[in-house]
């Protein structure tokens, strides 16, 4: 809110200065041609002509016209001798490519208004411009030369006793501290504003921008910025709140100000989400939403849809939330917005994921991924769209594994049925057996019966057949009951048999049961991991784009400048001297910058594997002290060394010697002057261990636990002790290389101040 907020007031108290007012500028243009054809004579008339060409055409955006005109208007105007004209062309020409985003020409023309300006020593003309110039590397973003244009439009306003204007810049300086989130800074140069606007008559507009500014100020700042505003942790909420009250007053009393109306509520949406007043953050959040309907700016609108969105799926509202997310997809799409296409995508990713919808929530993730990637740089979109394909057929080849496994299960499980019928289909004919051989018994009891009968009867004529009867139909008995308890014995084995196999069946399927849940939950592990890994290169790449696009653009700006002095030829010896010093150290740091990024960059390819071989140890850590000494002495800090030429590694000898160098660089940089730095070689088990140790000012706990983890990530750039800039990479680089070489790379605390960096390789 804050930078788009200070832009469009620079613009309305610039904007009478650009365009011609016309209803139809096709038509005014017809009927100045047929003038200019008529009339020949090069003389005011005809300059005035063409001025009014080239607003004209300003007006509809043709570009080739209006470079022909200005140009006409400028030769003319040197003609006669009229500088009204050409300042007023420049100013113009740049104010048209500002408009547009080309910065680089709008400077330029800007610079020549400011010359003929001064010429004539219009000293308002000479704000405006400094003001403009001060917006537009605020949208670079180069707040140095933003900071720098603002203060110079303050000196000209002051001069000429503009207050109005001055405020207006406090306004601008402070977006460009809110840029720096410097938010401390940010609230003193809006009160300054404040200030001013009150005692202006009829400025309700910048007293309601100085207000809401203020509030989303006082929300968004830390608490060292709040200590410094003696201002409580507990209250920066309410303070944020109560501006943003009186910003709406003053709103209320600008005519058709919707664009400020709906920042404001949006705002305040944030505050009550954030204090968790769910109610009060929902009616804001579509306040914001109906005030930016009224108005023009697609994008605005469609970034207070966004916050509504988000707030719905933080309450588990799913289904108030996707129709708005697609609302700002399409947005973002018809007016190609890559901003909002991403904030959208990913929006609804989360969405798909809380309601489940995995699949959807994935390819939502690839379109997030897509136009993040587009910001920063397109080239790369082919590369993530592989690796994302790559991702999605794996899920894909995962599912359909698990799912076979899951019918093969099935299939497994019916095999155990038709088993278990045929086993009870065995145990009946069993048991019919036993039926048949009871019957057997029976019918032999009967005979028994039958045969007493009969030796009762013939027992007094044969008593001796009738005993062997009676022995012939015991044995038989006994036989039987033999036969019998042969059967019994046999069922029951029959019985355990079955039991025991049903037991290791049923054994075997719940270990292929639990086996195939553990397979799932690794998959759905590994498909986390991959996420994990893609967003974690994301933001590694995002960080390097953001390092290269801040740190090689002040380097390249000031040797643009020193070539300018050379060309203007009117530099002393001893400025040129010192210009070139200073450009040497500038460009020298972009050197070592850019050999760390390619390094690292490097590293990271698919493929790139070091080169083991035998190395000294000792002679590589000497060359790295000779090639340090020269910096280390103009901070007078004593490097100790005693090389001990008997310890020999294998290594990859060039990663080795940048690793020692990094680390030796980084203590003379963080080591005040008279300081010192010891550098130690020692055997430690099967290794050769490098030490070195400083009395810098140290790293702290987390610093020192986040480089120790075996997580790859990109360090934060710090001053050293004499202001000197790093890049973030040299410490990373050095990790990166000592994984590669199967080395270790570790950092503890030198006592009482300082760090111990241990570098060990595997000894010969």
């Amino acid at each position: 809110m804050k930078s788009l907020l200070s832009l469009a007031f620079l613009l309305c108290i610039y904007s009478n200065f650009v365009w011609p007012q016309s209803s139809n500028p096709q038509k005014k243009i017809d009927s100045i041609l047929e003038l200019n054809v008529k009339h020949q004579i090069e003389d005011s008339l005809k300059l005035t002509r063409y001025n009014q060409l080239y607003r004209n055409y300003m007006r509809l955006n043709k570009a080739t016209e209006v470079n022909i005109y200005i140009e006409k208007t400028i030769a003319l105007a040197k003609k006669l001798n009229k500088p009204t004209f050409i300042a007023d062309a420049y100013y113009r020409i740049g104010f048209y490519h500002h408009t547009f985003s080309r910065y680089f020409i709008a400077e330029e023309y800007y610079r020549k208004a400011l010359e003929k300006f001064t010429e004539l020593n219009d000293k308002e003309w000479i704000g405006g411009i400094y003001q403009n110039l001060s917006a537009m590397y605020a949208n670079i973003p180069d707040y140095s030369k933003a900071l720098d244009a603002n203060f110079k439009a303050v000196d000209v306003f002051t001069e000429i006793k503009d207050v109005g204007s001055v405020g207006g810049c406090y306004v601008n300086i402070s977006s460009v501290y809110t840029g720096l989130k410097q938010y401390h800074s940010a609230i003193l140069y809006l009160d300054k504003a404040l200030k001013i606007f009150k005692n202006i008559e009829g400025n309700e507009y910048g007293i309601a921008l100085c207000y809401a500014n203020l509030g989303d100020a006082y929300f968004s700042a830390t608490d060292e910025d709040l200590k410094k505003l003696q201002v409580a942790k507990s209250e920066n909420f309410d303070k944020a709140l109560w501006n943003l009250d009186q910003a709406m007053k003053y709103a209320e009393k600008v005519d058709d100000n919707f664009s400020l109306k709906g920042s404001i509520y949006q705002t305040k949406g944030d505050i009550y989400k954030a204090i968790g007043n769910k109610e009060l953050a929902k009616i804001s959040y579509q306040k914001s939403v109906d005030y930016y309907a009224n108005t023009t700016a697609k994008k605005e609108y469609a970034s207070s849809v966004l916050s509504l969105a988000n707030f719905y799926i933080a309450q588990d509202l799913y289904l108030e939330a996707e129709p708005l997310l697609k609302e700002v997809i399409e947005i973002g799409n018809q007016n190609k917005i890559l901003s909002l296409q991403r904030d959208g995508y990913l929006a609804l990713t989360t969405l798909d994921e809380k309601n489940g919808r995995f699949t959807d929530a994935l390819k939502n993730f690839r379109s997030f991924i897509s136009f993040k990637e587009q910001i920063f740089n397109q080239e790369k979109e082919k590369e993530i769209t592989r690796k994302q394909m790559q991702l999605d057929f794996s899920v894909k080849e995962k599912d359909y594994q698990t799912k076979q496994q899951l019918t093969n299960l099935a299939l497994d499980k019916q095999v155990l049925l038709v088993k278990e019928r045929q086993q009870q289909l065995l145990l009946k004919q069993q048991q019919l057996a036993l039926s048949d051989k009871e019957k057997n018994i029976q019918r032999l009891s009967f005979l028994q019966k039958q045969a007493n009968l009969e030796r009762e009867k013939i027992q007094r004529e044969n008593q001796l057949k009738q005993q062997r009867l009676g022995a012939k139909l015991q044995k038989e008995q006994a036989d039987q009951q033999l036969l019998i308890k042969e059967n019994e014995i046999k069922l029951n084995r029959n019985f355990s048999i079955f039991f025991g196999v049903l037991a290791v069946v049923l054994l075997t399927a719940s270990i292929y049961v639990y086996q195939a849940q553990r397979k799932t939950a690794k998959l759905n592990k590994l498909v986390l991991l991959q996420k994990e890994e893609l967003e974690s290169l994301a933001k590694v790449k995002d960080r390097i784009f953001s390092v290269v696009s801040h740190d090689m653009r002040t380097p390249v700006n000031s040797l643009i400048s020193f070539i300018n002095l050379l060309e203007n030829g009117d530099v002393s010896e001893e400025k040129l001297k010192r210009y070139a010093a200073n450009l040497k150290n500038s460009l020298g740091y972009t050197s070592a910058m850019m050999e760390n990024l390619l390094n690292w960059a490097y590293s990271q390819m698919q493929g790139f594997k070091p080169n083991p071989v035998v190395i000294n140890v000792a002679n590589v850590v000497q060359s790295a002290v000779d090639a340090l000494q020269a910096e280390a002495q103009q901070k007078r800090i004593n490097i100790s060394y005693q090389p001990i030429s008997n310890y020999s590694a294998i290594a990859d000898e060039n990663m080795t010697s940048l690793i020692i160098r990094n680390i030796l660089n980084n203590a003379i940089k963080f080591t005040d002057k008279e300081g010192i730095i010891t550098i130690d070689l020692a055997e430690k088990a099967d290794k050769v261990c490098v030490t070195i140790s400083d009395t810098g000012i140290g790293m702290s706990a987390t610093q020192i636990q986040a480089f120790n983890t075996d997580v790859n990530q990109l360090g934060e750039t710090t001053l050293g002790t004499n202001k000197e800039k790093g890049t973030g990479l040299g410490l990373t680089l050095c990790k990166s290389f000592a994984n590669l070489m199967t080395a270790k790379l570790t950092v503890t605390t030198n006592q009482p101040k300082g760090t111990i960096f241990t570098f060990c390789l595997p000894l010969v």
